[in-house]
């Protein structure tokens, strides 16, 4: 099933596969092809949108064959019980995902979290702000935080609009210094026709804010 995910979504037309190794109990995979090294494995708790009824599996596969300056690349896939398999770094699939927020299958937050995780490259740890205050609790102080709000979903007749705040943690290029990004998004999901995709906007609100000394 992992290999699977890696020939449909991941793998170049002429990409072979030279040597896989599966490590068992828990639902692992190491592959080596004859143009990159992955690591794929079964990940519960990556995402909120693990924990819905409808989501059988989260996969992550990791580039293991490059020395990048951040985390190294990977694609998260979304396993559902009805055996459908969604690559959530694709645009499009991500779009369509987000007909569910309407029908009340996919909690609002689940899926920023989605957005925020799978379509805003780059970053060590990116999350969606859901406790301004707890989130602000989690750097130092003196760091010049922006103001930020929890995520608010709003209902009209033809849509439902959901803004959220999200941030990444990065590092400066020079220094290595830890800085962190804020952006605000804005998501408007249509109401009809029935399954219709999603929109949204990514806005930078603070751009490497230092989080170490000196200020």
């Amino acid at each position: 099933m992992l290999l699977d995910l890696l020939r449909r979504f991941v793998f170049f037309d002429d990409e072979t596969v030279v040597w896989s190794k599966d490590y068992a109990p828990h639902p692992a995979l190491a592959v080596e092809t004859s143009d990159r090294l992955f690591n794929v494995r079964v990940v519960p708790d990556l995402l909120r949108v693990g924990a819905a009824p409808w989501v059988e599996a989260l996969v992550v596969a990791i580039r293991e064959d490059q020395e990048v300056e951040g985390p190294a690349p990977q694609d998260v896939f979304l396993l559902r019980t009805d055996g459908e398999a969604l690559h959530l770094r694709d645009p499009g699939t991500v779009a369509a995902l987000g007909a569910l927020v309407v029908t009340g299958d996919l909690d609002p937050v689940a899926y920023a979290e989605v957005l925020a995780s799978c379509q805003w490259p780059g970053g060590w740890f990116k999350q969606v702000v859901t406790d301004p205050a707890a989130w602000r609790g989690e750097y130092p102080p003196e760091a010049d935080l922006p103001q930020v709000e929890a995520p608010q979903v709003r209902d009209t007749d033809d849509a439902t609009q959901l803004t959220f705040f999200a941030s990444r943690q990065t590092t400066e290029v020079v220094g290595g210094r830890p800085v962190l990004d804020v952006s605000r998004w804005t998501v408007r999901i249509p109401k009809a026709p029935h399954g219709a995709p999603a929109a949204w906007d990514c806005e930078a609100v603070a751009d490497g804010v230092p989080l170490a000394p000196p200020w």
